[in-house]
């Protein structure tokens, strides 16, 4: 569970988006959730991507001044995971069933390069 700075409601993570400010004071949207830096986290909605954007709440969060453009990348990513989280929830992908056991590497199987045809697109 994160706090969304936005609204300071939790929430799971996979409910919400991480921005990441570096080491060299440059803001970004973080997908992968793994960049280094210190992160903060909004919720995936674009009301609450707007409202950020009117707050300038990563501005204040980070001491950065940021360009709009910021703020308009971050709704469109929103409206982007929004959308995709209605036609797919906030599942993973279930009901494979890996043939290979724990010490060997899907990449490395049949199947794991199947799938990664399958669903690398």
């Amino acid at each position: 569970m994160r706090k969304d700075i936005v609204t300071g409601e939790m929430m799971p993570k996979r409910q919400l988006i991480r921005v990441v400010k570096n080491k060299e004071n440059e803001v970004s949207l973080d997908p992968t959730g793994k960049k280094p830096g210190r992160g903060a986290y909004v919720a995936v909605d674009v009301d609450i991507a707007k409202r950020a954007k009117k707050e300038k709440t990563f501005e204040k969060a980070f001491h950065v001044q940021l360009d709009e453009s910021f703020y308009d990348e971050l709704i469109k990513y929103a409206d982007h995971l929004q959308a995709r989280q209605e036609l797919f929830g906030n599942k993973k992908i279930t009901g494979l069933k890996p043939p290979w056991n724990r010490s060997a590497r899907p990449a490395t199987s049949k199947w794991g390069r199947d799938c990664l045809k399958k669903y690398s697109n």
